[in-house]
């Protein structure tokens, strides 16, 4: 119903325009709208009417159509005494019904239900200008008899809460009679303990009596005035601590304008007072935190234009007694070298307590004794009858607790100490003062690190002036930003043949320039550009001698120097004169780049400083490229781990020898190289660089593979070579008449088998060979009878190594039983050879299907039908099935011997379509 309140023109009511309603009307409009039970409000003479969701949800949709209309035929239950209710409600009267029937809306129709309706008059100043119906829901009490107990305490629980609810906005709600001497009811909601029941001793269960003088007269002055009391106190909450409240009540009055009662509420603002109290402690606080900051602060000031130590440790010291409200207190240094505390500066201290403490070690007991020994912050309590001697004096000297803190440079070593004394017993400093005592100690120590370090700086400046002045070097500084010299050593002199009070005069930099040789000038100008840019750079250069006119060669190392803010302020610099190793260098690069090997230079962990030109020529990488550990990316990238392992091996053994393939940019292929290099050492011994060779040897590793794998194969034929002359010596030897025909039998097949060695042996590696290859070979040995043999069938059909010599023994083995007995023997014989190339059903092996047919030939009764095996029977009917999976057959037919071979073969062929 907000929406419909909002959006309706009151002007055309009777109600008039919203913005000129009354507080009274509107607070209560906004309470009706978000209560949650059944609520209207029957406002005015008119009765017009307001309510909320839960009241429109309940009745009957066409019964709740009035909102901002007159009260009556839209709810003519409850308006059904022409309006009696409304008049007794607005002379002041409350009034309420008990099991009220109402026709409700229950899902798609109506029913009954009973309610529990309270009709309360609202005033709006001082007069009731309207009242408010409230709907609680009863209907269980008459269905479930059992539970009416339940439902009658529930609907007295709605009653407390929607009384409480119309009577206060705020967490506590109270009321009191006329003159407040009796409470008469509180519900404290958990903050203050509630009241039930009347009591008159209420002020002493919640106020306090220190503040009841305080609170008192207010009440009294409400009454008087009758006006609403309001005022924050403190109070007693229900658990017992000390919390504030805001506590507002209004006063309920009769028609004769006297007061009846007291409605109030109260909110607890215990948070709120005690972030007011932490703020006004907080601002405390920051006003001594401010006045102990100035006191760093001029201590700051003081300390940057004095010069005298003393009176420097002496505001050190009385801002440390100041910061901590001390009555005594001392400076000490720390001695490295004793290891012990040294007395700078005292306030407070007799002179024998100064005379006794002069110097201090970490076995004395007083707390700076012990922050020594610690090194961190310590307390120390001095009491009376205490046997130490360092406890006593203290006590006789009137402090009786002290700290010390030490002094610690931004290194982490020990600088000093600064100690305060009190004279109270047991005395802490607060957190705060032991915070700025530590600001104090870093600002003391920084400034005793400056002191020591500008010491320092003009001790090191002196030891580089004397450095400069001996070095044989030109040391100089320029400035980065206009790049004049400032300082130069007198080996600038010997060296370029001018005196440095000329060279330092006018514009330095550029008569600098000028004496460089025009070709070098500008590497020069580009090496200080990119040393302005925080660059660290090495370049080599020639000079021409103003004084006699000769060219030196010099190398300069210029390196940025920043000031504090880090930008580039200095440009220091060394400049050696390496006329005559430079001559050394090019005859040494002349024979270097001389040599068909790849030659290079490197420092420690392979970091290269040179390349020859054949290194580029064969890799493509330039020498800048190959700088540093560059030229591994022409290696292989297997190889590279390796290749560091190896230069870290070297730095142990003093030598390095390692093979790697490195990428040959003309082919892009990678060929093997052997790399030896030699250390460089000084006259202490130490390696200062490596010079280092990488040969080609990729030739010779191939030559090297090739053999290992001759030998192999040269193995393996030979094992399979003997097996197959053991076997044919056994079989020869089974099938032979006597040692003669032994004899005979067994050359043949030995030439046979010769014949096949000689054909591998005339192979590559990876060659095969052919099967017409073999079959030309074995028919060449038949003395003149091959012209009677007929042979067909593709060239190229590769064998494998592994069936090549059995497989000639069973040709050899036909061919001399064709002259013996068969076709060849005899002039009307023929043989005919065929073969052909197959594939194993499935896509399977390659297969070779050979046919051996004689024709022309007489066969015997009895050999046609003989089952005698012979040895090349055997080897074609048992040994090729079992050993290469081959399949055969060896049969006599009417005019001459029929077999066939089936055999695996290599899956590639030769690419030659001839055929035999």
């Amino acid at each position: 119903m907000l929406e419909t309140y909002t959006a309706r023109e009151w002007v055309s009511t009777a109600l008039g325009d919203r913005d000129q309603w009354s507080a009274g009307l509107r607070s209560i409009v906004d309470l009706v709208l978000a209560h949650d039970l059944p609520t209207m409000l029957v406002w005015g003479k008119d009765r017009v009417q307001i309510f909320n969701d839960s009241y429109r949800h309940l009745l009957a949709e066409d019964r709740v159509t009035g909102f901002g209309q007159t009260a009556g035929g839209q709810s003519a239950e409850l308006w059904s005494d022409g309006g009696v209710i409304h008049r007794r409600v607005l002379a002041g009267e409350t009034l309420r019904f008990e099991d009220m029937r109402i026709a409700v809306s229950r899902g798609d129709g109506l029913d009954d239900g009973w309610f529990t309706v309270t009709f309360s008059p609202v005033r709006d100043d001082d007069r009731v200008a309207g009242t408010l119906v409230s709907l609680f829901e009863t209907t269980t009490k008459h269905m479930l008899a059992a539970r009416s107990d339940a439902a009658a305490a529930s609907l007295k629980a709605s009653e407390e809460r929607f009384r409480a609810f119309v009577n206060a906005s705020s967490d506590v709600v109270y009321r009191m009679d006329a003159d407040w001497s009796e409470m008469r009811e509180l519900d404290g909601r958990g903050i203050l303990t509630d009241t039930r029941e009347p009591s008159w001793n209420w002020q002493n269960k919640y106020i306090l009596p220190e503040d009841w003088p305080l609170v008192e007269p207010e009440i009294r002055r409400a009454i008087d005035e009758v006006r609403m009391f309001e005022m924050e106190h403190r109070i007693r909450l229900a658990n017992g601590a000390i919390g504030w409240t805001l506590s507002r009540a209004v006063p309920i009055l009769a028609e004769d304008g006297t007061i009846q009662e007291w409605l109030g509420a109260a909110k607890d603002i215990t948070s709120r007072k005690i972030s007011e109290q932490s703020l006004q402690h907080s601002e405390r606080r920051l006003e001594i935190e401010v006045e102990r900051s100035a006191l760093l602060r001029d201590l700051a000031e003081r300390l940057v234009t004095e010069d005298r130590t003393a009176e420097i440790h002496e505001d050190i010291l009385r801002t440390a007694i100041s910061i901590t409200d001390a009555d005594a207190g001392t400076f000490q240094i720390y001695d490295p070298e004793t290891r012990a505390l040294v007395l700078l500066a005292t306030s407070g201290f007799s002179p024998t307590m100064t005379d006794y403490f002069h110097r201090v070690d970490a076995d004395s007991n007083t707390a700076c004794g012990r922050a020594l020994k610690l090194g961190t912050r310590v307390f120390a309590d001095f009491r009376e009858g205490d046997d130490d001697i360092d406890c006593r004096m203290h006590v006789e000297a009137g402090y009786r607790s002290a700290q010390a803190t030490p002094l610690v440079s931004r290194s982490g070593d020990l600088i000093g100490m600064l100690n305060t004394h009190w004279r109270e017993p047991d005395h802490r400093p607060s957190e705060n003062q032991l915070r700025f005592l530590d600001l104090l100690a870093r600002q003391a120590a920084d400034l005793i690190e400056q002191r020591r370090a500008g010491e320092e700086l003009r001790r090191s400046e002196e030891r580089l002036r004397q450095f400069g002045e001996a070095s044989q070097d030109v040391l100089w500084i320029r400035d980065a930003r206009t790049l004049q010299w400032e300082y130069l050593t007198p080996a600038f002199e010997a060296i370029y043949g001018l005196s440095r009070e000329d060279a330092l005069g006018g514009d330095n930099f550029r008569s600098w320039i000028e004496l460089v040789v025009p070709e070098d000038r500008k590497i020069a100008e580009d090496a200080m550009r990119r040393v302005r840019g925080g660059e660290h750079v090495t370049f080599d250069y020639r000079i021409r001698r103003p004084s006699d006119g000769t060219v030196r060669w010099l190398r300069n190392t210029d390196f940025p120097i920043e000031d504090a803010s880090g930008e580039v302020a200095l440009i220091g610099g060394i400049g050696h004169d390496f006329t005559e190793l430079r001559a050394i260098e090019n005859r040494l690069t002349t024979l270097l780049e001389g040599i068909p090997q790849l030659v290079w230079r490197a420092v420690d962990r392979g970091e290269w400083t040179w390349s020859s030109p054949q290194w580029t020529e064969f890799t493509g990488l330039t020498v800048e490229e190959s700088l540093g550990k560059g030229w591994l990316a022409a290696l292989h990238p297997d190889d590279r781990q390796g290749a560091l392992q190896f230069w870290d091996e070297a730095r142990k053994s003093g030598a390095l020898a390692m093979e790697a393939r490195i990428l040959q940019a003309s082919t892009q292929d990678y060929r093997w190289f052997q790399s030896r290099a030699t250390p460089v050492r000084d006259e202490a011994g130490t390696i200062i660089e490596w010079l280092g060779t990488s040969t080609d040897i990729n030739d010779v590793r191939e030559l090297q593979d090739r053999q290992r794998v001759l030998v192999a194969e040269l193995q393996h034929r030979t094992r399979n070579l003997l097996g197959v002359v053991r076997s044919m010596s056994d079989k020869t030897a089974r099938a032979s008449l006597d040692l003669e025909d032994f004899t005979g039998r067994f050359r043949n097949r030995l030439d046979a088998l010769s014949r096949v060695q000689g054909l591998l042996s005339r192979l590559d590696e990876n060659d095969r060979i052919t099967f017409d290859e073999l079959l030309h070979t074995e028919l060449a040995a038949m003395d003149g009878s091959a012209e009677r043999v007929v042979v067909k069938g593709p060239t190229g059909i590769r064998m494998r190594s592994s069936t090549v010599q059995i497989l000639a023994l069973a040709l050899h083995e036909l061919a001399t039983n064709a002259m013996k007995y068969g076709a060849l023997r005899g002039r009307r014989g023929k043989l005919t050879i065929s073969w052909s190339l197959a594939q194993e059903r499935d896509g399977g092996r390659p297969m070779l299907d050979i046919d051996w047919r004689e024709t022309g030939v007489e066969v015997p009764c009895e050999m046609a039908h003989s089952r005698r095996s012979g040895q090349g029977r055997e080897l074609i009917e048992k040994a090729l099935p079992y050993q290469f999976s081959a399949k055969t057959s060896y049969k006599f037919e009417a005019d001459g011997l029929h077999c066939r071979i089936s055999i695996p073969v290599s899956e590639s062929r030769r690419e030659n379509p001839d055929h035999v």
